[in-house]
C-alpha cells in the first residue's frame, strides 16, 4: 500500500486512496478545495465576476457538501454533491486563472471519490501556482500529505486546522474579501437592529472561519443546509442566504428552549418543595411564590409547544409565534413579580427563614430575563420561515451556465 509520506501529485495521492472509504477521499477533497477557496471567492467580487453574474456561491455550496459527505455520505448528501459539482464547474479557457482552478478544485470535491478527489487537490495545487509560484505550491502537498496523515491516525473524528502549520499562504485574501462581503450585526435579536442586508454572507464567514481553525459547526445544521433544494440554490445568494440564517437561527433556538425548560422544571420544584406557611415563615413570600407557580407551568406548556415546533422538519409557524407571545408574556409577569419580591428577599428574615423563597426568585429572575428576549426571537423565526420558504419555493429559475469537469 502507498504511503502518505509520498504524495506528491495526482497520481500518488490516487494511489494512496486506493482501498480507504470514500469518506477519506471526501475529506482530503474538501480540504484541497477549501484551502484555495478564497481566491475564486476574491474573484466574485470584481466587476469581471459581476458582469458574468458570478458570485461565490456555487464554490462555497460544494465546499460544504463535500465537507458534510466526509462525515455523513448518505444517498441524499451525495446527490446533492452531483449537483453542485455541476453549478460549481466554470472553467473556460478564456478565463484560465487562480481563482478558476479554484472553482475546478470546488467542483471535483464534491464528487467525492479517489480519482476525483485526487483531481481536487491538483486543482488546487494549479490555483497555488498560478496565485504564487510553482515552488510555492509544493505546500499543497505537504498539506495533503498531513492531512492523510491525520486521518490515518485519527480518522474523521478529529477536526484539524485547514492549514497544519501556520494561517496558510491566503490570510490576506480572506481579511480583505470578509471585508467587502455584506453582513448583517452578529446577534441583532432587538427592533434598534439595522434591517438585514441583501447577501448576507454571515453564515459563510463564520463557516469559513471555523474550517481554517479546525472547529467544526454542528454538524446536523450543516447537514441541514447542504440539503437546500437545487431550486433554492439556482435562485443565488438573495434566496439561499436568508434560508441558511433562518436554518441557524432554529438550532440556536433548539439549544435555548432546551435550557429554559431545564431551568423552568428546576423552579417548579423548587416552588413546589417549599414548606406552606405559618407563623414564622412570611406569608408575602411563601404565597405568592405559590402564586407564581402557575405562570411557571404556563411557561413550561409555551416552552414544550415551541421546542416541539423549531425540531419539526416544517414547523406550524402559528402555533410557533403564538408560544413565542405566551412565552414573552409570562416573562414580564415573572418579571414584574421578581421586582416586586426583590425588596423582601434581601431582608434579614428572608436570609434566615427563606432560604428556598430566595433560591426560587433567583431561578424565576433567570427564566424572566431569558424570555424576555427568547419570546420576541420565536416569534422573529416563525415570520422568517414563512417569509423565506414562500420565496424559496416560488418559481424556478434558468441554472448558471457550467460544464461539468472529468477527473
Amino acid at each position: 500500500m502507498a504511503r502518505w509520506e509520498d504524495i506528491h501529485d495526482r497520481e500518488t495521492l490516487k494511489a494512496w486512496l486506493v482501498g480507504r472509504p470514500r469518506e477519506v477521499a471526501a475529506a482530503i477533497a474538501a480540504r484541497a478545495a477549501l484551502r484555495v477557496m478564497p481566491l475564486w471567492a476574491e474573484f466574485c467580487v470584481t466587476d469581471a465576476a459581476r458582469k458574468r453574474d458570478l458570485t461565490p456561491l456555487p464554490v462555497l455550496r460544494s465546499c460544504l457538501i463535500s465537507s458534510v459527505a466526509a462525515v455523513s455520505p448518505t444517498d441524499e448528501i451525495r446527490a446533492a454533491s452531483a449537483a453542485a459539482s455541476a453549478s460549481a464547474a466554470f472553467a473556460d479557457a478564456a478565463y484560465a486563472s487562480a481563482a478558476f482552478a479554484a472553482a475546478d478544485a470546488a467542483a471535483y470535491a464534491a464528487a467525492a471519490d479517489a480519482s476525483y478527489a485526487a483531481a481536487a487537490a491538483d486543482a488546487s495545487y494549479a490555483a497555488y501556482a498560478d496565485a504564487a509560484s510553482y515552488a510555492a505550491a509544493n505546500a499543497v502537498w505537504t498539506a495533503v500529505q498531513n492531512d492523510c496523515a491525520a486521518l490515518r491516525d485519527t480518522g474523521l473524528s478529529a477536526p484539524v486546522p485547514l492549514w497544519h502549520e501556520g494561517q496558510g499562504p491566503f490570510q490576506s485574501e480572506w481579511i480583505t474579501l470578509k471585508r467587502s462581503l455584506p453582513r448583517s450585526p452578529a446577534g441583532a435579536r432587538d427592533e434598534t437592529a439595522r434591517a438585514p442586508v441583501a447577501e448576507d454572507w454571515t453564515f459563510w464567514i463564520k463557516w469559513y472561519d471555523a474550517a481554517l481553525e479546525g472547529r467544526p459547526l454542528n454538524p446536523a445544521m450543516l447537514e441541514e443546509i447542504a440539503l437546500i433544494p437545487e431550486s433554492a440554490w439556482k435562485k443565488g445568494p438573495a434566496v439561499v442566504n436568508p434560508l441558511i440564517a433562518v436554518i441557524e437561527e432554529k438550532y440556536r433556538l433548539r439549544e435555548e428552549l432546551a435550557a429554559l425548560e431545564v431551568k423552568t422544571a428546576e423552579a417548579i420544584g423548587e416552588i413546589e418543595a417549599l414548606p406552606p406557611r405559618s407563623h414564622n415563615r412570611p406569608p408575602e413570600l411563601v404565597d405568592e411564590a405559590h402564586d407564581a407557580l402557575s405562570n411557571l407551568k404556563e411557561m413550561q406548556s409555551a416552552v414544550k409547544t415551541a421546542r416541539e415546533e423549531v425540531e419539526a422538519p416544517a414547523p406550524d409557524t402559528k402555533r410557533l409565534a403564538k408560544a413565542g407571545k405566551v412565552i414573552a408574556r409570562v416573562g414580564l409577569a415573572l418579571l414584574k413579580y421578581c421586582g416586586e419580591k426583590a425588596d423582601i428577599v434581601v431582608t434579614e428574615a428572608a436570609k434566615k427563614i427563606g432560604a428556598g423563597i430566595g433560591i426560587a426568585a433567583v431561578s424565576i429572575a433567570i427564566i424572566a430575563a431569558t424570555s424576555g428576549t427568547l419570546g420576541p426571537a420565536i416569534q422573529d423565526f416563525a415570520a422568517k420561515w414563512s417569509a423565506t420558504h414562500t420565496s424559496a419555493a416560488g418559481p424556478p429559475v434558468a441554472p448558471q451556465p457550467g460544464t461539468t469537469l472529468a477527473p
